[in-house]
């Protein structure tokens, strides 16, 4: 009886264990800075202000939870754009190989023309974000904070 249930105590702190950095580990993000310029597209006041973006970048590991999303949609992670005292933004992040394509988070803004999209590219770290029929975000990006990797700072391949 003391075996079997000594076996069941080490049994479960393993796999507790494994659990606990699976999750903890399932995703790294990354901050950038970006320094770009805000324009206004026609139909409204032609304007171009240069402007300092902040983005924050959560991919998910193949084996992590938040690949497996409720609508079914194709999911490699999450971008969020934010403008200090303004705008910000949550897309969803697809990885093609080369880019992290940014697409509508809900399903019901994917059909929308004005729902927000663009792109970053990993290799040059420039940004093209359309936030709305009127407003894009184009610029360049500089590392800020990277995540860590089982407690070590990283940059985690992005």
């Amino acid at each position: 009886m003391r075996k079997v249930l000594r076996f069941s105590v080490i049994t479960f702190l393993i796999l507790a264990t494994g659990y606990y950095f699976a999750i903890e580990n399932s995703a790294y993000e990354v901050t950038y800075e970006c320094s770009g310029v805000m324009t206004k597209k026609p139909g409204g006041p032609n304007s171009v202000n240069p402007i300092t973006a902040f983005i924050k970048i959560q991919m998910w590991r193949w084996w992590s939870p938040g690949r497996l999303n409720w609508m079914h949609l194709p999911t490699d992670g999450l971008l969020l754009f934010e403008i200090p005292n303004g705008k910000h933004e949550v897309v969803r992040v697809t990885y093609d190989g080369v880019y992290l394509n940014l697409h509508p988070w809900l399903k019901a803004t994917m059909e929308e023309s004005n729902a927000v999209h663009g792109q970053f590219s990993p290799v040059s770290k420039s940004l093209r974000l359309e936030l709305s029929e009127q407003e894009a975000f184009s610029g360049s990006c500089k590392l800020k904070e990277a995540c860590q990797w089982l407690g070590v700072p990283s940059v985690c391949g992005l």
